[in-house]
């Protein structure tokens, strides 16, 4: 029995939402979930198991139809999935009328918990959200009721504000396999029984690294698994470093080979570290206009020369000011940084 294992989808966001390139990029979340359908098809996969949020926000009904004709386009797969903290299942959801094709199979982890397939000599049991934020690790009272056969688990677990996950308490449950959503990385756990997926596309800056999903196999009671690579684009996060006379234009340049060296579909986190002359800034609107640089974060510092400022104020308010901190017996983060920024104060005071 074969199986691709995905989740987060995310269909409807619109990533980087006032960028140039969001537009593009919530077409291209729809594209790769396209793809992955078109894909199993092709390959003949038996199941396709989705561990929540399909959708960004509540489907539509016009958008379960087009997302049903797709689903029901497969041949030979069988569909399962769940709902998230994204796409609940509130009151007046759509999941609740919409009526699937026979191959798409919705589990509520209520009513409908569980579909089996007798010919895949295989059990699917699932757990959805029914409110927006679902703290209880619900998961816990769930256990496979079939003997003898492959059990799978859909959960929705692991973002912070929703369901914790205990790794332990799942591995405890006695399920086959346990097909994770939630967190949109990639994780694996107890020897590949227990995977999160992570988001098929990048959905946001934080997301960094490759996405993709997973590509299962149960064969004479062996379970195989492997991360397959997917997604268009990855965001990509560029550490530069900074010295006493390294300029903005350094640092552009920096950028521009670094993104020309890693690709320039992907979308770039710049961060700045090390020191600056004082009094020169770096404009991140320089940096964004770049290309696709979604953020620009300048953890540089200036670098004072203290002996050449106390030899030029003496005894003056900015030559107590440095005697002060010498005299502190801190050579700490905090105090350096307080005597940095009052350093700054004092000196664009009395310019």
């Amino acid at each position: 029995m074969k199986f691709y294992h995905t989740s987060d989808i995310h269909l409807g966001a619109v990533p980087d939402g006032c960028f140039p390139w969001s537009k593009a990029r919530g077409e291209e979340i729809y594209d790769s979930f396209v793809r992955l359908v078109d894909q199993a098809n092709l390959e003949k996969i038996d199941l396709l198991l989705i561990s929540g949020d399909l959708f960004h926000r509540q489907p539509l009904t016009r958008e379960l139809q087009v997302v049903g004709e797709l689903l029901g386009s497969l041949r030979k797969t069988q569909v399962v999935f769940i709902a998230g903290n994204r796409d609940y299942l509130r009151e007046d959801s759509s999941y609740r009328t919409f009526r699937f094709p026979e191959n798409v199979h919705f589990l509520d982890g209520i009513q409908n918990k569980k579909i089996v397939f007798p010919e895949l000599q295989t059990v699917v049991y699932g757990l959805s959200y029914t409110r927006k934020q679902q703290q209880e690790p619900l998961y816990e009272s769930f256990r496979p009721e079939e003997e003898g056969i492959f059990s799978i688990f859909l959960v929705h677990a692991g973002e912070e504000g929703h369901m914790k996950l205990h790794p332990e308490k799942l591995a405890a449950s006695g399920f086959s396999y346990i097909a994770l959503g939630g967190s949109h990385e990639y994780h694996s756990w107890l020897e590949n029984r227990l995977v999160c997926a992570g988001a098929l596309e990048p959905i946001r800056k934080k997301d960094l690294g490759e996405h993709g999903f997973v590509e299962g196999e149960w064969k004479e009671g062996f379970l195989t698994t492997r991360f397959m690579p997917f997604a268009l684009r990855s965001y990509r996060k560029v550490v530069l470093q900074s010295k006493n006379d390294t300029t903005e234009e350094n640092l552009w340049e920096e950028l521009k080979a670094a993104i020309q060296r890693q690709g320039s579909r992907d979308i770039y986190r710049l961060e700045i570290q090390g020191v600056r002359k004082p009094g020169r800034d770096f404009d991140p609107e320089h940096f964004l206009n770049l290309g696709n640089v979604v953020e620009v974060r300048d953890l540089s510092e200036p670098e004072f020369n203290l002996k050449e400022l106390k030899k030029q104020h003496g005894k003056d308010m900015i030559g107590r000011y440095i005697d002060y901190f010498e005299r502190q017996d801190t050579k700490d983060e905090i105090s350096r940084k307080a005597l940095y920024c009052g350093l700054l104060a004092l000196l664009e005071a009395e310019s």
